[in-house]
């Protein structure tokens, strides 16, 4: 009766050790796929989807929406893809300016320029709601007498004019804000 009980308790410690060994292993790759924000959704392991075209792709989709949602420029910050937008906060702005060029044309309207507004410009708009954009720094024009017009919108006339030196600045302000 020894003999059989011998044998069977050496099986019984191989299979909880083998068990305890998998379990381990389980639970070794669950904190790494946790660590390294890996989905493990249905049992696969599915990596993040890249942030920077995730960002990209929503604030795409967010100015499209407001192109559509909208058809006057003073509802940009209360329509709901613009309030989506601007409460994404400063961190979307780098991401945000890529789109200051999209030369798109809308439906929606700006009484201070008296025309509809592109895509781009809704961008400029949505930034400056989100980090007011120093006009004299960043737009070039230095205000001298009051009333100080802060709006960017009424600037975008000479930021159409002078884009290029627009994007060059904004890039060094958002540099400079960071540190």
């Amino acid at each position: 009766m020894k003999h059989l009980q011998k044998p069977f308790s050496l099986y019984f410690e191989k299979d909880l050790l083998k068990s305890f060994g998998i379990l381990c292993g389980l639970f070794m790759t669950l904190t790494a796929c946790d660590a390294n924000n890996i989905d493990t959704s249905e049992g696969r392991l599915l990596p993040e989807p890249d942030k920077e075209l995730r960002i990209a792709s929503e604030i795409k989709q967010s100015l499209s929406g407001i192109a559509a949602e909208i058809t006057d420029s003073d509802q940009i910050e209360t329509c709901k893809s613009g309030r989506k937008l601007i409460g994404s906060g400063t961190e979307i702005l780098p991401y945000l300016k890529a789109h200051f060029s999209d030369s798109t044309d809308t439906r929606v309207y700006s009484d201070r320029n008296k025309r509809t507004l592109t895509i781009g410009e809704i961008a400029i708009i949505a930034a400056s709601e989100i980090k007011p954009i120093p006009i004299a720094r960043v737009v070039g024009i230095q205000q001298c007498t009051p009333p100080f017009d802060l709006d960017i919108e009424s600037y975008l006339w000479n930021i159409q004019k002078r884009h290029n030196d627009f994007k060059r600045n904004y890039d060094e302000w958002l540099k400079d804000e960071k540190q």
